[in-house]
């Protein structure tokens, strides 16, 4: 009767580290580790098991059974962890633990670069019309479960002091990516827009008056009909000076006609 040889494993021959360990070459390569490339963590290993700093450590690993259970996630050892069990002591061993990640959130406003923890962002408020209000300042659409704005798009005079809230009635008025337009240039290009295809007869009233402009195009209208003005009076002024210097240049001229002749 033929017996079946189980196949060996790649890395079945390495042997546990860690001094008498009663597992040393009896588990897969899963549960083999290598040393960390992180130095500090390197050496961390290196005094725990009491090895010289200068040991080659290329072929050497560590077995699954002297790690604690919180060192292990989805069957990976965690880059932090230390070996703390079975090591052949327990007075002045080195103790991983896992950084904590700060949470960083983005401010919901369009193009702002506002990167922050949440406790220096401000929550939009609870209040069903105020927050509404908000998010159409804000250009949000509804359904954005939990908004952060940054303090740049308040006023300083609202912005609270540190462990405080803002104001209830406190709304975004800064740098909301709406005042960056020039209100001019959007009247033109709203103009153009509307008025493509228009004749130059369709553009005035029933009545034979033009339509009506925008204030600020009213004003520049008004500007340019004084200066205008101004010029027209100016030209007169500088004509009826030249008058009178010819005038006066033609008298002196005859008075020493006459003068001439008398001698």
């Amino acid at each position: 009767m033929m017996v079946a040889i189980p196949k060996k494993t790649r890395y079945e021959g390495l042997r546990c580290t860690v001094t008498d360990c009663p597992e040393s070459g009896q588990q897969d390569c899963s549960s083999m580790f290598k040393f960390p490339t992180n130095p500090e963590v390197r050496l961390k290993w290196i005094e725990n098991l009491s090895l010289p700093k200068d040991t080659q450590l290329s072929n050497r690993r560590v077995c699954r059974r002297h790690f604690q259970q919180h060192c292990f996630g989805n069957a990976k050892l965690f880059a932090w962890a230390v070996p703390t069990l079975f090591v052949g002591k327990t007075a002045g061993l080195h103790h991983g633990s896992a950084k904590k990640r700060m949470l960083v959130r983005k401010c919901c406003i369009k193009d702002c670069m506002t990167r922050s923890p949440p406790d220096r962002l401000h929550c939009f408020p609870t209040e069903t019309q105020l927050r509404k209000e908000w998010m159409r300042l804000c250009s949000l659409k509804e359904g954005i479960k939990w908004p952060f704005i940054c303090g740049r798009h308040f006023r300083p005079s609202l912005l609270p002091k540190k462990n405080s809230k803002l104001p209830k009635q406190a709304l975004p008025e800064l740098n909301l990516g709406s005042e960056a337009k020039d209100p001019l240039e959007c009247d033109s290009q709203r103009s153009e827009t509307e008025g493509q295809g228009i004749d130059e007869g369709d553009s005035k009233g029933t009545d034979g008056r033009e339509a009506e402009s925008c204030p600020n195009c009213q004003a520049s209208k008004r500007i340019s009909t004084d200066l205008q003005q101004q010029l027209a009076a100016a030209r007169l002024r500088i004509e009826e000076l030249e008058q009178r210097l010819q005038y006066h240049a033609c008298t002196e001229e005859e008075e020493e006609y006459i003068f001439m002749l008398m001698k």
